[in-house]
């Protein structure tokens, strides 16, 4: 065991945890368990490749050079073994100086066949008491991400169009792209009910303001020229209203010689003026009436 005699009391510890998956936290974050399970470990990650993915699991989204190149930045690995065996075996093991392999308890379903009976691919690394058990993280796994996408199949053919991708490129078939054809038409339909509020809302409000401008203009000009004549007719009042509060001459002196006169008043009627004739009530009133 080459590093562990030189770089005591170092163990290493592979990880299968990323050899079929994506980068992803979750994962990530069970590399951190297996690089804290021991005081200064060695973490070596092993990474399978494409093909024998495929083969015996199923499609990736990361390509395995893309798996290999995360790996490598992710700072709690210390080496990487490119194109992993799906089965590990104790002349793997130690070959790279393996002292545990780190996974979560779980037994993991061998379909190539090669665990025997057990169907678990970790079962004799278990009996050898090389096993280190990770706890399962919650975070964002390689099935939900294709889920997601599977869930907006339609919404990210549209971003991708957006951004220059053709439905050639992104190898769309003939179903889904009459249904992208729809989705756009009727997105364009609403996008110019949209523009046409708009523009109707702005015209509203520019016919508001005019209305507002003309009223008070309207209201401006009233006022300028029935103003004046108002004053004139208040004017004519006023005159009128003075006339009627002043007294007549003939008829103050009338009532001076009725004064005079005392109950004389009455023999002396017939000095007056025609137009008026003054008498003395019984209770000293003056009154006067027109013939």
């Amino acid at each position: 065991m080459r590093q562990l005699e030189l770089l005591l009391p170092f163990l290493h510890i592979t990880s299968e945890l990323l050899s079929r998956h994506a980068h992803t936290v979750s994962n990530a974050q069970a590399l951190q368990q297996a690089k804290t399970a021991f005081p200064n470990a060695v973490l070596i990650v092993g990474c399978c490749s494409d093909p024998l993915t495929h083969a015996l699991k199923g499609q990736t989204v990361l390509q395995d050079e893309e798996r290999y190149s995360s790996l490598r930045h992710c700072r709690h690995v210390d080496e990487l073994i490119e194109n992993a065996p799906w089965v590990l075996n104790d002349e793997f093991l130690d070959e790279h100086d393996i002292d545990f392999v780190a996974h979560d308890a779980l037994p993991y379903t061998d379909s190539s066949g090669s665990a025997g009976d057990s169907g678990d691919i970790y079962a004799h690394i278990k009996q050898q008491g090389r096993f280190l058990e990770t706890k399962r993280t919650t975070g964002v796994s390689t099935t939900e991400l294709i889920v997601r996408i599977i869930k907006r199949y339609d919404d990210f053919i549209s971003r991708n169009v957006k951004r220059g991708y053709s439905l050639d490129d992104m190898d769309v078939p003939l179903l889904n792209r009459v249904n992208h054809a729809a989705s756009a038409a009727i997105d364009a339909a609403a996008a110019v009910v949209r523009t046409a509020g708009k523009n109707a809302q702005i015209l509203q409000k520019r016919l508001q303001d005019r209305l507002e401008k003309n009223a008070a203009e309207f209201q401006e000009r009233f006022v300028k020229v029935f103003e004046p004549l108002q004053q004139r007719e208040r004017n004519q009042h006023a005159k009128a209203a003075g006339r009627m509060a002043t007294p007549s001459p003939t008829g103050a002196g009338a009532a001076a010689a009725g004064a005079a006169g005392g109950s004389e008043s009455s023999d002396s009627a017939g000095d007056l003026p025609e137009a008026d004739i003054v008498a003395v009530s019984p209770r000293g009133r003056k009154l006067a009436r027109k013939r």
